[in-house]
């Protein structure tokens, strides 16, 4: 129940970033059309466009009628899908030797990941067996009883702080979700949820190890905190405000 909304965030996301492109960088920038584009590229883009969509959309049917983790469901959907697209393509045979190259080499790439995702859940559970945690949620609950507004600008400014400063969005999440809840906050699950979605994604692009943010300094030759200021500055500035609006109007006007 809570994809949709994020789906939501996403669309708003991805709006504002090409509005605000076509008003300032375009301007400034000299961009060259593609040329000689292949004849089956197009047929190609709109034949993985249709298999997300199907992707998707198999995962809203089957999702209300699961016991287990949508996460779960998410995995298994993913690799069925991806097992249909290499038989669609003919190449079933190297869609098995990728599997089994990324079975046998899963725990070495996936080593940082999965240590990452250990500590943050250890952290928050400690956290939340701490005196800290009343005093996180009392600061939480006296917010959320000034102002929603105030609330969620105060959730994606702290944690977008804390990416900028090279902590990872999920340390700030699980704690927290380890320490307050959308019940003590007298706000929807989903308000709360698309409070942390919208932080996460905004503290990515602050975030000067977020991978996106690495490999675009990279191709463009800058500083990575040259391109945070310098280009992502006014839009994360006008993105907070956006998906304020956007929250606080699904909060009153869809789940009240």
């Amino acid at each position: 129940q809570f994809i949709p909304y994020g789906i939501l965030l996403s669309l708003f996301q991805f709006i504002t970033a090409s509005t605000l492109f076509k008003l300032k960088e375009e301007r400034e920038e000299q961009l060259e059309k593609v040329k000689n584009v292949g004849e089956n590229e197009p047929k190609k883009m709109i034949e993985l466009l249709c298999a997300l969509l199907l992707l998707i959309s198999v995962v809203f049917l089957i999702e209300p009628f699961i016991s287990f983790n949508v996460s779960v469901l998410i995995i298994l959907a993913a690799g069925v899908f991806a097992f249909i697209w290499s038989m669609y393509l003919h190449e079933t045979k190297r869609f098995f030797q990728q599997l089994n190259d990324f079975r046998h080499g899963f725990m070495d790439k996936q080593a940082n990941e999965i240590a990452l995702f250990l500590s943050a859940g250890f952290f928050g559970v400690v956290l939340a067996n701490s005196p800290m945690a009343s005093y996180i949620n009392l600061l939480w609950s006296t917010i959320a009883n000034f102002s929603l507004i105030l609330l969620i600008m105060f959730t994606i400014i702290l944690i977008s702080l804390f990416s900028f400063i090279g902590i990872h969005q999920i340390v700030i999440v699980s704690s927290i979700l380890a320490t307050t809840s959308a019940s003590s906050l007298g706000v929807h699950e989903i308000t709360f949820a698309m409070m942390l979605l919208s932080a996460w994604a905004i503290g990515s692009v602050t975030s000067p190890i977020a991978p996106m943010n690495v490999i675009s300094s990279n191709l463009l030759q800058v500083n990575v905190f040259h391109m945070i200021f310098r280009w992502n500055f006014i839009y994360v500035i006008i993105l907070l405000f956006v998906h304020t609006f956007v929250i606080f109007a699904v909060h009153t006007w869809v789940l009240s």
